[in-house]
């Protein structure tokens, strides 16, 4: 589970922000928009969602970009590869940025323990990396500046078997190498481990308008009866007027891509709507909406991140979606939700603004300062603000909280 993410120097975010996911103050929605784990102090929970507002080119992209870039690094070990120096970009509108570090932080719950992990990198080398752990209290595992480990926890396992391996080996760490990326595979089960296997297992991100590579993940459950009949009940319960799923679908032979193999289906996807007790069937692909082809596609894949306690962004959530099946997807995290997974999603819609479906925490916004960096805030941040939502959806459309560009006077003669 998600608790926190902090990014600074990183595209168009210039200081640090942070975006977190742990409830603060009411305890309205407490029991369905929030939930306790293991890992966590008594009192501590944490939002099943969360959406950031915020107009074109105001940030909300480029915070995905930066959960998405540090678990690419993290997952590839560290920031040598041609990949991965496209992604690393610093602000770029002040000299002192450009040549300062990238810096990401992220803390998370994975087999009931806390982790706190961070790194900060250039193109050229791993600047700083620190590692903590809380049981009782938070303590630091490691701190690396450089390639000298300047804080180190006697308890600390890996980093014991490491200097051993340096002993007896001569082997260094590389000053590309991230040190959790390199123990997590030297030595098994441990801490590092912990850390690789959340990334890669837990955190889950759908860029904007990438929703159609999912196809392949509900064709497949169809093909083989995976989840067939939650996938049926979520397209139900999207209030499409669909009452049943009916599908062939054939496997066709398989090509590589990127190196890696695709596989490809021949499928029929027919739609059963019915009408003064007549089933009339419609083609999928044909006759429904955008936004009923996006829920079909990313049924299997919400199916699987809300069983297996994931958590998912999504990139404009609200593209091609009605709002009230943006509502549906909402609440299938807040409703049916009993494992833990998590929804964060940027949104241009404030549809979603509603006091029956929302906490204050859950409502972020994002917006330019005058420096040209991203600025990221909570609603609940703003404790002045009183009264129902409506009129907060009418404040944030005036710009009361960024997060909405400001259009000056056109003209045309």
């Amino acid at each position: 589970m998600l608790i926190r993410f902090s990014v600074e120097n990183f595209r168009s975010f210039r200081e640090r922000n942070v975006f977190s996911l742990e409830m603060v103050g009411s305890k309205k929605f407490s029991d369905t928009n929030a939930f306790h784990c293991e890992g966590l102090s008594p009192k501590e929970k944490l939002l099943k969602s969360a959406i950031i507002y915020g107009a074109n080119a105001s940030g909300k992209s480029n915070l995905v970009r930066a959960i998405t870039t540090m678990k690419y690094i993290v997952l590839q070990g560290g920031i040598s590869g041609n990949a991965i120096q496209d992604l690393l970009e610093p602000f770029l509108l002040t000299e002192k940025n450009r040549q300062e570090p990238v810096v990401f932080e992220i803390e998370f719950i994975y087999n009931n323990r806390r982790y706190r992990y961070g790194f900060s990198c250039t193109n050229e080398s791993i600047e700083s990396e620190w590692l903590m752990e809380k049981r009782q209290r938070m303590r630091t595992l490691f701190i690396r500046e450089k390639n000298t480990f300047t804080e180190k926890s006697s308890v600390f396992q890996e980093l014991n078997a490491w200097n051993k391996v340096i002993e007896n080996t001569h082997l260094s760490l590389s000053s590309e190498a991230l040190f959790v990326s390199t123990a997590a595979k030297m030595f098994d089960g441990g801490i590092c481990a912990n850390v690789l296997d959340w990334f890669s297992q837990k955190l889950r991100v759908i860029v904007a308008d990438d929703f159609e590579s999912y196809y392949g993940n509900t064709l497949l459950a169809l093909k083989e009866g995976k989840n067939t009949h939650e996938i049926a009940r979520l397209i139900q319960k999207a209030d499409l007027g669909i009452t049943n799923l009916i599908h062939k679908i054939e496997e066709k032979p398989t090509t590589e891509e990127n190196g890696k193999p695709k596989r490809h289906f021949n499928a029929q996807i027919g739609t059963e709507h019915t009408i003064n007790g007549r089933a009339y069937t419609l083609d999928m692909f044909r006759h429904e909406s955008e936004g009923t082809k996006k829920i079909f596609a990313l049924s299997s894949f919400l199916i699987d991140v809300l069983k297996t306690g994931k958590t998912l962004l999504i990139d404009e959530l609200d593209a091609r979606l009605h709002p009230l099946l943006l509502k549906h997807m909402i609440e299938l995290f807040h409703d049916e939700n009993l494992n833990g997974a998590q929804l964060i999603a940027t949104s241009h819609s404030p549809s979603m603004l509603t006091e029956n479906n929302f906490r204050r925490d859950q409502i972020w916004f994002m917006d330019k300062k005058a420096d040209g960096g991203s600025h990221l805030v909570s609603l609940a941040d703003f404790t002045h603000i009183r009264g129902n939502y409506h009129r907060i959806v009418q404040d944030y459309l005036r710009g009361c909280f960024g997060g909405v560009p400001y259009i000056q006077d056109l003209k045309v003669n």
